[in-house]
């Protein structure tokens, strides 16, 4: 596989310092060659080689990156990926991909026909755990699902915390909770709204019940105002499987957890796996030899669809 180079948007981001460039760095094949942030002025990138650009603009025109990863908040994301494009620099962007469902049909407008990869950062589907919770709920024959992802959120200055920049729990964690439901179960055939509360026009806490095809039902949870908590079971009615720290598991996380209806449970291991470092390595195959990504722009527009419903179901009613 070719040496990879990339670029960092907003170099001073704390999911890019803390997992996504250590990942990279960590990555053979990988190294990077340029960053940019407008809010910081000094990041730790500026004690690496990497040259800092005083712009987006120049640090995706002039740097001659084949990749570049964009941790910028959602309302940035739309026009940095079509920048991007245009300069023929290929993008894993962090999740949310977009604002709705209308922005990610306009990236798979300007991808199409081009060779540029475009990715949604969701590093939980590299879990060789959760892939492995997915195959055992499909073959069971699942049929029920719960999913909360909740935290609370008393940062309201950050930008998760307004709509306007895409904030908002929903938005924030919600591929967490539906994509595994969606992957299994497909997309909603109706949408009930349990609880919805918003602050300032921005979601706080949201839970809801969905009915799929073929009598399948799940109910999810999402919140910056319950207590931090992941969540997530699938169900046959005989029996139910779930793993702990279910959509940010580290490498130790190995376990999944078979509990019978008389209360018996058993335990079966999962191969562990340094999740973003997997993330950026499938990335960069896909680069390298014209592999399809793990993660589809489909399936991100899928999730983004799925948002999108439930928040005009909740806002009908609110």
């Amino acid at each position: 596989m070719k040496q990879v180079s990339w670029i960092i948007a907003a170099s001073g981001s704390s999911i890019a310092n803390s997992a996504v460039i250590p990942a990279i760095l960590a990555t053979e094949g990988s190294q990077i060659i340029g960053h940019c942030s407008l809010s910081q002025t000094h990041v730790p990138l500026d004690d690496s080689p990497a040259i800092r650009y005083p712009s987006y603009e120049k640090l995706i025109r002039e740097s001659g990156a084949d990749a570049l990863y964009i941790p910028l908040p959602n309302n940035y994301h739309l026009d940095l990926i079509r920048l991007a494009v245009e300069c023929g620099v290929n993008v894993l962007c962090e999740k949310p991909l977009a604002m709705n469902v209308e922005e990610i049909d306009e990236i798979i407008k300007v991808a199409e026909g081009s060779s540029v990869v475009v990715e949604e950062a969701y590093m939980t589907t590299h879990s060789l755990r959760d892939q492995r919770l997915r195959e055992i709920a499909r073959r069971i024959g699942s049929t029920e699902a719960t999913a909360r992802f909740t935290f609370e959120n008393r940062n309201f200055e950050n930008y998760r915390m307004d709509r306007r920049f895409g904030g908002g729990a929903l938005l924030d964690v919600g591929i967490y909770v539906l994509d595994p439901i969606i992957d299994l179960f497909g997309e909603p055939t109706g949408i009930e709204i349990v609880n919805f509360k918003e602050r300032n026009d921005t979601d706080m806490d949201l839970e809801a019940v969905l009915k799929h095809p073929d009598g399948k039902t799940s109910r999810i949870v999402t919140s910056f105002v319950r207590p931090e908590e992941q969540f997530l079971q699938f169900s046959n009615g005989k029996m139910k499987i779930s793993a702990a720290r279910p959509f940010t598991p580290s490498i130790d996380d190995v376990q999944i957890v078979i509990e019978d209806n008389d209360g018996s449970t058993s335990t079966e291991l999962a191969e562990g796996n340094y999740i973003y470092r997997a993330m950026v390595e499938d990335f960069n195959r896909a680069i390298s030899t014209g592999t399809r990504p793990r993660r589809s722009l489909e399936q991100s527009r899928n999730v983004q669809q799925v948002i999108d419903d439930i928040f005009e179901a909740a806002r009908a009613i609110s």
